[in-house]
């Protein structure tokens, strides 16, 4: 699959008890997907 506009950013927001193997797996299926740029949100506690 390759995304239709690649300079798009897909932005992954997990909490504390999401599992470190899960949300690496999402990277890749997002650079699977042809987007380049991820970010990861952050809450400033």
């Amino acid at each position: 699959m390759i995304a239709e506009q690649p300079t798009d950013t897909v932005i992954i927001q997990a909490d504390k008890e999401a599992k470190h193997g899960v949300v690496v797996k999402v990277m890749d299926a997002i650079k699977s997907a042809g987007i380049e740029k991820i970010s990861i949100a952050a809450e400033k506690k």
